[in-house]
């Protein structure tokens, strides 16, 4: 579970990986880095850069989608400042 909300925050903040691997539990970020590494083949930073070109590339794909007459709203991702 901390690792999921690990991942979760990573894709959608900006904090750093300090930050949030502190918060969500863990003594280190090099702990932090070597358990989330494992469970998500992933590096923390790796997870960030990949959610954040999938998210650009699903908006693309879907900005004009049209589904059974439905038309897709535009879709944005926006940073919240905390």
């Amino acid at each position: 579970m901390r690792l999921e909300r690990g991942a979760y925050r990573l894709s959608v903040t900006q904090e750093s990986v300090l930050n949030i691997a502190l918060s969500v539990g863990f003594q280190s970020h090099e702990t932090f880095s070597r358990a989330f590494k494992r469970r998500f083949n992933h590096t923390p930073s790796g997870w960030r850069r990949a959610t954040i070109a999938n998210q650009k590339q699903w908006t693309e794909t879907n900005r004009l989608a049209k589904h059974d007459g439905c038309e897709l709203s535009a879709v944005t991702f926006v940073t919240l400042n905390q």
